[in-house]
């Protein structure tokens, strides 16, 4: 008699295509690799003004969108 198998009990396959390979091969090579640039208090003040930048850029042009419409 077969055992009746609960449905969190099946076994589902793990699918593992060409492009999810590479993917994982992608970040264990970038766990591996050393940080190209060493992270300083400047570097770090430096990314937050880039990304202040960046910010105001969407902005003012979310807002000149919004203002076409």
């Amino acid at each position: 008699m077969a055992r009746y198998r609960r449905p969190w009990e099946r076994l589902r396959p793990v699918v593992v295509t060409a492009a999810s390979q590479a993917g994982m091969q992608a970040a264990l090579a970038a766990l591996r690799e050393p940080a190209l640039e060493p992270v300083t208090p400047e570097h770090c003040l430096a990314q937050r003004e880039q990304w202040r930048r960046e910010d105001e850029a969407r902005r003012a042009a979310q807002g000149c969108l919004e203002l076409r419409q």
